[in-house]
């Protein structure tokens, strides 16, 4: 009977322990998640009462990785020109008056016979002209009746009264002593059409702007 006893005594004291132990782990459980709650609730307020921190400058997972573009610079503005005041450059442009080129006056005439020309011949009796032919005459200026050599002071001036009968084509020529530069005293005459025309030449005197003498040819054309 006695270790009866013993045993029960000994079941009812590990019985009691248990107990104990069970209710102080569920005491020291119910601390911890008081406590645990208790601290989360205040930094929960915390964190509603204090302002959110500068964000974190380590990016998300999710966040999109956006390339760097360089930016264009813009493009320089081009200013119009500064135009002059208008009143000040009205006035100068009515005060001023618009130059206009000098006429060349026409050459006067002075045939007097100091100066003379001499043709090669004076009628030219001629057939209508193919491409590779054609007549040449020239008029040799004299002074004086002396041939005058050094022509640089002068101008020939060649004209046809119908260039629908001939063609007048002056060319250069150096004969009986002239010196160079050769004038425009030869005219190599193309024959057109049947019929007779005037081929006149003119001699200018460029220093002076005068004619200073002159001669007519008398050309006739007639059929191949």
């Amino acid at each position: 009977m006695p270790n009866i006893f013993k045993k029960r005594k000994l079941q009812t004291g590990f019985s009691l322990i248990i107990i104990i132990t069970g209710v102080a782990v569920l005491l020291i459980g119910g601390f911890v998640a008081y406590k645990t709650f208790f601290n989360l609730n205040e930094l929960g307020n915390s964190e509603q009462s204090t302002p959110s921190a500068l964000p974190s400058a380590t990016p998300s997972a999710s966040a999109s990785i956006k390339p760097l573009t360089a930016k264009k610079s813009p493009a320089p503005s081009i200013k119009p020109p500064v135009s002059p005041s208008t009143s000040s450059s009205s006035a100068s442009a009515s005060n001023t008056p618009v130059p206009f080129p000098t006429p060349t006056p026409s050459p006067k005439e002075a045939v007097d016979g100091t100066y003379s020309l001499t043709p090669s011949e004076s009628n030219v009796t001629m057939k209508v002209s193919s491409p590779t032919t054609g007549y040449a005459v020239y008029a040799l200026l004299k002074k004086n009746g002396s041939v005058v050599t050094n022509q640089t002071d002068f101008e020939y001036i060649w004209s046809i009264d119908d260039p629908w009968i001939v063609q007048s084509r002056p060319f250069d020529g150096c004969i009986e002593g002239i010196q160079e530069p050769c004038p425009l005293d030869h005219n190599n005459l193309k024959g057109w059409h049947p019929g007779t025309t005037k081929l006149l030449v003119k001699v200018r005197k460029i220093s002076e702007n005068t004619i200073i003498a002159k001669l007519e040819f008398n050309v006739t054309v007639t059929e191949n």
